[in-house]
């Protein structure tokens, strides 16, 4: 690996950043599932204001690992280094890494769609408070929802990708579905924990 590589801390970066914006999905996916039950009607104003705040960490994290920025590090960021340096990966052969980011970015390219519907919302309703609100109401209300489905089809993607560049610097696998499983057990306890609060009551 070349000393002066910037590869493997750029990979530990992106790695970090989607597995935090895949957990604030996860929550707020959950939350979303039992909104209308009875068991969180307690808590139902905290509950919205948590949803509301993973669904706002979930699209930022899209757009902080999938737009480019002069100054940020994403994921054709990664891709440009990799195939600009490929002396990072001594144990793999240099046409083996051009094609994988080529291919790479011909998947990058199939979500652009999406990720361009993020950087909307991003834009007009987190980064900021954009004066459309007011000025334009009916051009916000007809701006396209984002579609969740297609926003974990794409986190899914991104994890394939950076595992793949971690795979050839002999990094461990990482592993999205080991925290899914996890916030899915400690959801069923905190909606069990509070049914049995309702039953005592």
């Amino acid at each position: 690996m070349s000393k002066s590589s910037k590869v493997p801390h750029i990979l530990s970066q992106l790695s970090d950043q989607l597995f935090r914006g895949w957990s604030a999905f996860l929550v707020a996916r959950h939350i979303d599932g039992v909104l209308e039950r009875d068991a969180i009607a307690d808590v139902r104003y905290l509950s919205v204001t948590v949803l509301v705040a993973c669904v706002e960490s979930t699209i930022l994290a899209l757009t902080k690992l999938t737009l480019p920025h002069k100054d940020s590090m994403h994921i054709g960021y990664l891709l440009n280094c990799c195939e600009q340096d490929p002396q990072t990966f001594p144990n793999v052969d240099r046409p083996e890494i051009l094609t994988a980011v080529e291919r790479h970015r011909e998947q990058l390219e199939e979500v652009k769609p999406l990720i361009e519907c993020a950087r909307t919302w991003r834009n007009r309703a987190i980064a900021h408070l954009d004066k459309k609100h007011v000025n334009d109401p009916e051009l916000m209300s007809s701006t396209p929802p984002i579609d969740m489905t297609r926003v974990e089809d794409t986190f899914r993607l991104l994890e394939g990708i950076i595992n793949t560049y971690r795979g050839y610097l002999d990094f461990s696998e990482m592993r999205l579905s080991e925290s899914e499983a996890r916030i899915a057990d400690e959801w069923e306890r905190l909606v069990g924990l509070l049914q049995s609060d309702n039953k005592e009551t």
